[in-house]
Order: structure tokens, then C-alpha cells, then sequence
């Protein structure tokens, strides 16, 4: 698992879900390998992981209900931020066979209905 400092080593809520520890790993290389900076590395590391944590279910279960229930609590820039983590991870994994679905696909209509 890659670690972006020492002190993120003994913070349990930086710690992906098991299952998803693999995937994002590749993800992140995937990125660093298409020219993206560290510091865009580090934070959709960071927030992919979140994800992981609080949505509590394996990548293939995830639904767009799951996403708009995480994204709830936050102010525009930051329900933004994670959608486009969320829908480039899962673009990503899509066209690698580890998911069926993107939870983003129809979130823009569904968001609107949920103001």
C-alpha cells in the first residue's frame, strides 16, 4: 500500500477497505503512468479511500444511491471533487473487468432531484 508520509502509516481512516487495496494501488499507478502530478496522486488517493471506508461494500456493489448518501454532508466543491475521483476510479476499473457499472453515470439527474 502506498503511503504519501510516515505519519499516514498508524491512521486507520487512511486505510482502504481490504478488498480494495489492490485496485486502487493500480489505480494510482495508472495515474502517476499518465503524467497526473503527486500532489493529484495524493488526493484522489485520499479521497478513493475515504470512499472505500465509509461506503463499506466492495467495488462491484457500490450504487449511486452509496455515492449520493457519502456526498450528502458536503459543499459543492467538495461533493465535486470526489464525483470526478469516484467516476475516473471507476472508468478505470470498468474497462479492466473490476466493476460492471459506474455509480456517476446518471448522478447529475439524480443529485437534482435529491436538493
Amino acid at each position: 500500500m502506498k503511503y504519501w508520509n510516515s505519519n499516514r502509516k498508524s491512521c486507520e481512516h487512511v486505510e482502504p477497505r481490504e478488498d480494495w487495496k489492490e485496485s486502487i494501488e493500480l489505480w494510482i499507478d495508472w495515474m502517476e503512468a499518465i503524467g497526473r502530478t503527486e500532489e493529484t496522486s495524493r488526493t484522489r488517493w485520499y479521497q478513493i479511500v475515504r470512499f472505500s471506508k465509509i461506503v463499506n461494500k466492495s467495488i462491484t456493489d457500490v450504487t449511486e444511491d452509496d455515492l449520493i448518501f457519502y456526498l450528502a454532508g458536503m459543499g459543492t466543491e467538495g461533493r465535486r471533487g470526489v464525483r470526478s475521483c469516484v467516476k475516473v476510479f471507476y472508468q478505470w476499473g470498468m474497462k479492466r473487468g473490476l466493476a460492471r457499472c459506474n455509480p456517476t453515470d446518471t448522478f447529475k439527474a439524480s443529485w437534482a432531484i435529491h436538493e
